[in-house]
């Protein structure tokens, strides 16, 4: 009878992998490129669009790099690191936020599509002459300015009363939305009622017809 085999001689060597550290350069590589990404990302979201709309506020006396400068200033002075800190904070900063713009976006939507046929004079856009088809009243359209206070409180209001008084709570979920239908009714009804909005012709060489664009 042949002499039985032990199982620890019959199985292989079995060799445990050897534990490497990750180098320094890797590590610093790895750093550095997340620094860079994040110092990039924010100076085009973060910095380049608050300092545009610094200086399109009053473009004779805020300069771009001006504007740049009160949003720099303006970051460090709203500790927003205190804000992550505390769910709730972000919770009311976004919910907020979020219930200004619907009302922007409503008007916007409104004034091009509803109002203005998706007809443009994009010269008048950008004219400072008083005489200019988009001069309104000293550059802001009253009706506009209306829509945002009226429309823009209810919007913030929907966005912050119900969590705080503990009434329809999921109520504040839709703040944006809205904020957007109340602005697009609003607006529209005040063009009806006192149009301030140029009423301009299809075949004005010097007006933009995006219906027009999109047939073609």
């Amino acid at each position: 009878m042949p002499p039985c085999r032990s199982s620890a001689s019959s199985s292989p060597t079995r060799s445990r992998p050897s534990r490497r550290s990750t180098p320094p350069f890797a590590i610093l590589l790895g750093g550095l490129t997340f620094v860079i990404a994040t110092v990039g990302i924010n100076i085009v979201a973060n910095f380049i669009s608050p300092a545009f709309d610094f200086s399109n506020v009053s473009p004779r006396r805020i300069s771009w790099r001006a504007g740049g400068m009160i949003a720099a200033v303006g970051s460090v002075l709203l500790t927003p690191w205190n804000w992550y800190g505390n769910d709730q904070a972000i919770l009311y900063t976004l919910g907020v936020l979020g219930a200004l713009i619907g009302p922007l976006f409503g008007i916007l939507i409104a004034g091009y599509y509803i109002v203005g046929k998706q007809r443009v004079a994009v010269d008048d856009m950008y004219s400072m002459d008083p005489s200019a088809r988009y001069w309104y009243r000293k550059g802001f359209n009253p009706n506009a300015i209306w829509t945002l206070v009226t429309t823009g409180a209810v919007s913030v209001g929907s966005a912050v009363l119900p969590p705080a008084l503990g009434v329809l709570p999921w109520l504040s979920t839709y703040s944006w939305f809205i904020g957007c239908g109340l602005g697009l009714v609003v607006f529209w009804a005040l063009e009806r009622r006192s149009p301030r909005m140029p009423a301009l012709a299809a075949d004005d060489p010097t007006v933009d017809d995006g219906a027009a664009s999109g047939r073609a």
